[in-house]
């Protein structure tokens, strides 16, 4: 083999490593920024089908798990959503609050 040959098969092969490198990271970010958007849904749903029965431990917890989702993951994944993808983030958060405010407000009108 000439060595101007093995010079650029060596370029070549070096170029399709970082290609499939940066395509395996990419991947990555995708899988997590859809499991952030699909986890932050189920938790909601989740939420909404069960707000009545929790104890106020069980709210605690949601509070923590909520926290992650709207503070920690967002400003990790933040800048990596689409607007559709933001969007959807912002209803799940105002469809918590919302949970959480019926709660407060079941709790105050049950308590006369």
């Amino acid at each position: 083999m000439a060595h101007g040959t093995h010079i650029r098969l060596r370029h070549f092969c070096g170029g399709v490593l970082v290609a499939l490198l940066s395509a395996a990271l990419c991947g990555c970010f995708l899988d997590g920024k859809r499991q952030y958007v699909e986890g932050f849904g189920e938790f909601v749903d989740e939420v909404e089908e069960h707000w009545r029965e929790y104890s106020e431990a069980d709210w605690k917890r949601n509070d923590q798990q909520f926290r992650l989702f709207s503070e920690v993951y967002w400003a990790d994944y933040r800048d990596r959503l689409s607007p559709d993808e933001r969007e959807r983030v912002s209803a799940y958060a105002e469809r918590y609050r919302a949970c959480r405010t019926a709660m407060v407000w079941d709790r105050i009108m049950n308590s006369e």
